[in-house]
């Protein structure tokens, strides 16, 4: 299945039109059929995780959302890698198996995405990328 998903969570009936989004429905299918594997576009939606001049999509802007934002930065300090690293790193070796779709429009883009092939994220920081905060 390919759908828009990354780290971040869009609000509960959030409308993107024609896109379709990886929904904690679909998650929780792919878990208990593990063969299943997601393949997702717009991991880094557009460069919100590190570009200043990217605001945060209505649909994204939540509470729970910038507890993760915190989590995210949190864990990127600790494995020296970038939040965009993080990011896909955590689709590459998280549960349900996903397959990011990274695209880039320079080279230090496509660089710094590849990066997320070397860090590794142990159970513990999967886990706390995982927590609900609840």
């Amino acid at each position: 299945m390919q759908q828009k998903y990354s780290y971040l969570r869009p609000k509960y009936k959030a409308d993107f039109h024609v896109q379709k989004l990886i929904d904690q429905e679909c998650l929780d299918y792919a878990i208990n059929n593990p063969e299943i594997t997601f393949i997702a576009y717009s991991p880094l939606l557009l460069g919100v995780y590190t570009r200043s001049d990217v605001e945060m999509l209505p649909e994204f802007n939540t509470t729970d959302n910038q507890m993760r934002l915190t989590m995210l930065t949190r864990v990127a300090d600790e494995v020296d890698a970038t939040k965009n690293q993080v990011v896909l790193a955590w689709m590459l070796q998280n549960t349900p198996k996903v397959i990011p779709l990274i695209a880039a429009s320079k080279v230090d883009q496509l660089q710094e995405n590849l990066g997320a092939l070397r860090v590794n994220l142990t159970a513990q920081l999967l886990e706390q990328l995982n927590h609900d905060g609840d």
